[in-house]
């Protein structure tokens, strides 16, 4: 049987920094670094599975009237793990395409029955690649390998 209490305390000092550029009127860009430490009071040694460097760049575009596309590139780095080793740091890629096949609702493109309903495709991790997360203790690996390539697709209506 685990049972977990929260004991002691912790604490964590970090920063974010977030640029948001929008260049023209249909298209976007960010960036976003967090860098941070998190520590245990008594002991000071560093917290598992608490990231040091989080980064995000995004990239959207309106591509046409009815499409919109947008790119993100994540990266964490490593991770301490409950036995003292780390996760490898990562880098992955999510792809986000919407549609809107009949006109948006609030615009003179569409008429009908279909219009205002929209059509999403989200690919995660899309280069496939292998990563994992720090395990807990009630775990024999150290690591918990994460998802590869995903898709969802969504269909929605505004009305």
């Amino acid at each position: 049987v685990l049972i977990y209490r929260n004991l002691g305390k912790a604490r964590a000092q970090g920063m974010e920094v977030t640029l948001d550029v929008r260049p023209a009127r249909h298209f976007r860009g960010y960036l976003n670094y967090s860098i941070g430490r998190a520590v245990d009071d008594d002991t000071g040694n560093q917290l598992t599975n608490s990231p040091d460097h989080l980064l995000k760049l995004g990239l959207a575009a309106q591509v046409t009237a009815r499409v919109s596309t947008a790119a993100e590139l994540r990266y964490e780095s490593g991770r301490k793990t409950v036995v003292g080793t780390r996760t490898k740091p990562f880098l992955i890629t999510n792809l986000n395409i919407l549609t809107h096949p009949f006109g948006q609702t609030g615009t003179l493109g569409g008429t009908g029955l279909l219009h205002g309903f929209d059509v999403a495709l989200r690919v995660t991790n899309l280069f496939d690649k292998k990563y994992a997360y720090p395990a807990g203790t009630e775990h024999l690996q150290t690591g918990i390998e994460q998802d590869g390539r995903a898709f969802a697709i969504r269909v929605g209506y505004e009305f």
